[in-house]
C-alpha cells in the first residue's frame, strides 16, 4: 500500500507522519529515505538518506520524516518523488503503508496565446513566489524575444 500527498513547491518542508501502533513497549526505530521519480533530488527537493525516526520505551507519539522542497522559477509539470520506510529495529515491523508518493505542484501559472496576431506564441508566466510576470515570444521551442519583467506590487 502507498499513501500520497500533494504539496506546492513553495511550501518549504513537508513532514510525512509516521506513527507507532499496537504497543509502546521497548525502544524502536525505522529509517526514512527518498527516491526520485519525475522530481529530482537536488533540484526539486533535498534527498533524505536513512533519516532515523525513533521511539523510546513508552513513547507512541507521531514522528515525522521531513523533506525540504526546493522552489525554482522554471515552469514545469507536476513532479513526483517517493518516501520509503525501511530497516525497522528488532521488535518493530513496518505496517501496510511503507511508501508515500509526494507530488510537487508548480508555483507558476502560464498563459499562452497569440496576443499580437503575428502567428507566434506570446507567453506570460506568473511566478507567485517572486510576485512577478515574465513575458516571452516563442517560435516553436525557441524564445524569439523577451517582452520584459513586471513586478506585482503587494
Amino acid at each position: 500500500m502507498c499513501s500520497t500527498y500533494t504539496v506546492n513547491e513553495t511550501d518549504g518542508v513537508i513532514g510525512i507522519p509516521v506513527t507507532r501502533s499496537n504497543s509502546s513497549s521497548g525502544s524502536v526505530s525505522v529509517l526514512c529515505q527518498t527516491s526520485d521519480d519525475t522530481a529530482e533530488a537536488g533540484s526539486d527537493y533535498t534527498a533524505v538518506n536513512n533519516q532515523q525516526l525513533g521511539w523510546a520505551d513508552g513513547d507512541n507519539s507521531t514522528q515525522y520524516c521531513n523533506v525540504t522542497l526546493l522552489s525554482d522559477e522554471i515552469a514545469e509539470q507536476d513532479q513526483t518523488f517517493t518516501v520509503t520506510l525501511n530497516s525497522p529495529t528488532t521488535g518493530a515491523i513496518i505496517g501496510d503503508i511503507s511508501t508515500t508518493d509526494i507530488t510537487i505542484t508548480e508555483s507558476s501559472e502560464t498563459i499562452e496565446s497569440d496576443l499580437n496576431g503575428d502567428n507566434k506564441a506570446d507567453i506570460i508566466l506568473h511566478s507567485s513566489s517572486l510576485n512577478r510576470l515574465f513575458g516571452f515570444e516563442m517560435d516553436g521551442a525557441n524564445i524569439i524575444d523577451s517582452k520584459g519583467i513586471a513586478n506585482i506590487p503587494g
